[in-house]
């Protein structure tokens, strides 16, 4: 057995980032996200849907666990007239079909069925969480509720959910867990607050399924020996899955940032392993490692990132570091046709939505918006930091503003001033103090000051460009150094 190193906090940092690419800088992601979009709108069904090239409609799982991604991911990432509607016809396809749940569906020797409801849950509340608040939003709680009682239904008695249906030596299986599966679920039915005991259970079973080491296996048959005596995986081929269980026991409250922490050092470590198996559907030697374990683990190194930065400011570099050489990985994959695949056993629109929604964190990381100016005027003073305030209207025309340009502009700031949104109608005593009657707005605050909002390092309303803002912004910056700051 290959013994852990403890204490390993971001010691391995350094040398980890150095194998990693060049991070991105502002601006470069928004081409990626644009083309991996218009790649979903095309390929979505009439109807609706969204497919796995291999199985189409005949897989339950797949066509629901996809087009549940994807609805997220057209919210996240373009949540205008055009990207809402295709996410409505997405949300009425899964409404369509979710009666198939009642019975499992075979295909290949293997039943996905209980992916439609672990997917159909963290993505629906994902879709619902990033909705525009002025848009009429759809309510997903009643497919929730479906999914609860599914997920009720179908957990295994050790607390966990499998797809498998026999072992490999071809006993049927009554038992058991896929620890990546089980943490899917589990994060969807906290994400909507449902079935506490099954939760319950479920966190049991992960915390009891990963070995002496703290490392996730693939599976186990409801005997936990298994796990913690009969080691069949190795560290490299698990570190995406850790990384996938910590994360989600962290957002339980069951798994400390200190090993958080570890299972990202470890998942970047062996990233390059990881490289080398996408593409390819079964697990590649000399580590077994599957290309459909790629997108998921780097959707959770950067969910990961973003949740350890929250928590500790103090890493705020490296995360910014390795969270952006992730992404400049990534970029580099993306088809010609805008599409992102790191498996057949995915497809591609699977994989355009994973890595769609890996950017959408990685911008949430990058420039992260305080959401109340009292907040951020406090964070300001202890920081001793400027506030960037900026006041939008809340309807289509600010947000794609706000998305394809404030937030790459902006981003070189993080870091250096305290970042603040604010509605202007639904912040409209704000918004008279300061003088804003329409958005986007612009404000450079000085957090000393008693009436900052009367009183600005500088204001600007729309309509300069990238290079004149940041003039403007670094103008006010270097003043508000200058009175010894």
């Amino acid at each position: 057995m290959i013994r852990r190193r403890r204490g390993l906090g971001f010691v391995l940092s350094i040398a980890v980032l150095l194998a990693l690419p060049t991070p991105v800088r502002g601006g470069e992601t928004s081409d990626a996200r644009h083309r991996g979009v218009r790649y979903l709108l095309g390929v979505q069904l009439p109807v609706g849907g969204f497919l796995n090239e291999e199985f189409g409609l005949t897989s339950t799982g797949h066509k629901l666990a996809i087009t549940a991604i994807a609805a997220h991911a057209l919210v996240a990432t373009q949540p205008d007239e055009e990207g809402l509607a295709a996410a409505r016809r997405a949300f009425e396809f899964i409404r369509r079909y979710e009666g198939e749940l009642i019975k499992p569906r075979v295909n290949g020797g293997f039943d996905y069925t209980p992916w439609a409801a672990a997917c159909g849950l963290l993505h629906l509340d994902g879709m619902r969480r990033r909705w525009p608040g002025d848009a009429d939003a759809p309510d997903p709680s009643d497919l929730a509720a479906i999914f609860g009682e599914f997920a009720k239904r179908t957990q295994r008695p050790c607390g966990g959910w499998d797809y498998r249906l026999a072992a490999a030596d071809g006993r049927p299986l009554t038992d058991g867990s896929v620890p990546f599966l089980t943490a899917t679920m589990l994060d969807g039915l906290r994400a909507f607050g449902l079935q506490e005991e099954v939760r319950r259970r479920a966190i049991a079973d992960l915390e009891k399924s990963a070995d002496g080491e703290g490392i996730f296996g693939y599976s186990h048959e409801g005997k936990y020996a298994e796990v913690k005596d009969q080691l069949w995986w190795e560290p490299t081929e698990a570190a995406g899955r850790t990384l996938h269980a910590r994360t989600v026991l962290a957002r339980c409250g069951r798994c400390s940032p200190e090993d958080l922490k570890r299972a990202v050092v470890k998942f970047l470590e062996v990233r390059e392993s990881y490289v080398a198996a996408r593409g390819r559907s079964e697990h590649v030697a000399p580590h077994e490692i599957a290309g459909y374990y790629y997108y998921p683990a780097h959707y959770y190194a950067m969910c990961a990132l973003r949740a350890l930065l929250a928590t500790d400011p103090k890493i705020e570099e490296y995360a910014l570091d390795a969270a952006g050489k992730l992404v400049s990985a990534l970029l580099s994959e993306q088809a010609a046709d805008g599409s992102f695949e790191d498996a057949p056993a995915g497809g591609k629109a699977y994989g355009t939505a994973m890595v769609l929604l890996t950017l959408r964190e990685h911008e949430d990381l990058r420039v992260r918006w305080h959401r109340d100016l009292k907040a951020g005027l406090e964070r300001a003073r202890a920081k001793k930091r400027a506030v960037v305030l900026l006041f939008l209207d809340d309807n289509e025309a600010s947000r794609t503003e706000v998305a394809t340009f404030y937030e790459d502009v902006l981003a070189p700031l993080v870091g250096r001033v305290e970042l603040v949104k604010l509605d202007r109608r639904r912040h409209s005593r704000e918004a008279l103090r300061a003088r804003v009657y329409r958005g986007p707005t612009l404000l450079v605050l000085d957090p000393r000051r008693e009436a900052p909002l009367k009183e600005p390092l500088k204001k600007v309303i729309g309509g300069r460009d990238a290079d004149d803002l940041m003039k403007l912004i670094e103008k006010a910056l270097a003043a508000w150094s200058a009175e010894g700051v």
